[in-house]
């Protein structure tokens, strides 16, 4: 099977397919970062920048054979639906599932794998859902809670990452400045990668946690 991942960000859902043994043949992804990831990995696969100008044609003028498409997947932007966020649904920007469905209707893969947060679910779930009836596809929603562990506290101050051998076991990295534990979003983290991470519920979170966490080979966002 063959499937084209939008919103692909550091290539979660093609990793999962990869070991499920689908190929994927083209990634839609705008973070330059992210982009970075992708090509370290699979080098050979075209990276198209702009969902919005994404379409049959500019598969095929890439060499994408898009009859033999088989799958869609991507997690399109959950800032429209978000709880923590303004919930602006369709009136927000970053409102993309139309141009998703724009793909499916002129791609017809047999299949669509969507990601989105829980939040979705009150707003705007039920248009996604209409729409897919609306262009043929049948659907089944699923509903995944994901714990996150507490991999800094604010009391030490100390960085923490999980052992090899015990989800909650974790080990000091280094102690954090003041002015990284004062509950501010969006603070640069240590990973090497020199990139901004949220905060969860008031804890740093960062990237080798992260990629432990969910699943992902060791070093799989490390890039030169």
């Amino acid at each position: 099977m063959k499937s084209i991942e939008l919103f692909a960000g550091i290539g979660g859902i093609a990793l999962a397919a990869e070991w499920a043994g689908i190929e994927t043949v083209a990634f839609c992804e705008r973070e330059p970062f992210c982009q970075r990831v992708l090509n370290k990995h699979w080098p050979s696969v075209p990276i198209f920048d702009d969902v919005c100008t994404l379409n049959k044609q500019t598969l095929e003028e890439r060499g994408i054979d898009v009859g033999a498409i088989d799958i869609i997947s991507g997690g399109y932007p959950c800032q429209p639906f978000s709880s923590p966020g303004n919930r602006k649904g369709e009136e927000d920007d970053r409102h993309l599932w139309p141009e998703v469905k724009r793909l499916l209707q002129e791609i017809r893969p047999n299949w669509f794998v969507g990601e989105n947060v829980a939040g979705h679910i009150t707003l705007g779930l039920d248009t996604v859902l209409y729409d897919l009836e609306s262009i043929g596809y049948t659907w089944q929603s699923l509903l995944y809670r994901l714990h996150l562990s507490e991999p800094i506290t604010k009391d030490t101050g100390y960085l923490l990452l999980p052992t090899p051998t015990a989800s909650q076991n974790y080990k000091p990295i280094r102690k954090l400045a003041p002015s990284e534990r004062n509950g501010s979003h969006g603070k640069t983290l240590p990973g090497g990668i020199g990139e901004k991470y949220p905060e969860h519920i008031g804890y740093h979170i960062n990237p080798q946690y992260v990629e432990w966490m969910m699943g992902f080979p060791s070093d799989w966002t490390k890039v030169e």
